[in-house]
């Protein structure tokens, strides 16, 4: 049984990529759902976020499925060491019923979660003050990588609550 443990450690140490200077990184989208309850989750895309033109469905192990995980392509491209800054992903504008949508997913505490390389990262849709409802809009990824290893460490989103350039008031359609 020891063996069986060790072997298992060894393999799940070595299954994340290995990178060089420059090499793409995927980021995919996975899933929204409320923060409250996290085992009820839905596709990122059924909220009207923009999307490829043809968004695939990754293949995921039963285990991903039963937990909820439904990553897809998504218009997030990146580089190994390279900085992002600014990159406009999409441009979009949306009918009321959309906003409406956006707007009960932030009323609702709703999250998101995307995966760069094999690091899931959460945050929520967006947030409420002073009766207002916000739309985050801009997405900042921090990476923290180790070139030596061409590895990536770990990876969090960074919304800047006090920049109001990140979100979009959708109080009113």
């Amino acid at each position: 049984m020891r063996c069986l443990l060790v072997a298992l450690l060894a393999v799940l140490c070595t299954a994340s990529n290995t990178f060089d200077k420059g090499d793409p990184v995927r980021i995919l989208v996975n899933k929204i759902g409320p923060k409250e309850n996290p085992t009820e989750s839905y596709r990122y895309y059924d909220l009207p976020f923009c999307s490829p033109k043809d968004p695939y469905e990754e293949s995921q192990s039963i285990g991903e499925k039963l937990s909820g995980n439904r990553k897809m392509s998504s218009l997030y491209e990146a580089k190994f060491e390279t900085p992002l800054k600014n990159q406009v992903v999409c441009e979009q504008t949306f009918t009321k019923e959309q906003i409406e949508q956006f707007r009960d997913a932030v009323l609702r505490n709703y999250t998101f979660e995307m995966v760069f390389d094999e690091h899931p990262v959460r945050r929520d849709i967006g947030f409420r003050s002073d009766n207002k409802v916000y739309l985050a809009t801009h997405l900042n990824f921090i990476a923290e990588f180790n070139p030596d290893l061409g590895k990536i460490l770990r990876v969090h989103l960074d919304l800047d609550e006090k920049n109001p350039n990140n979100f979009a008031d959708i109080s009113q359609p």
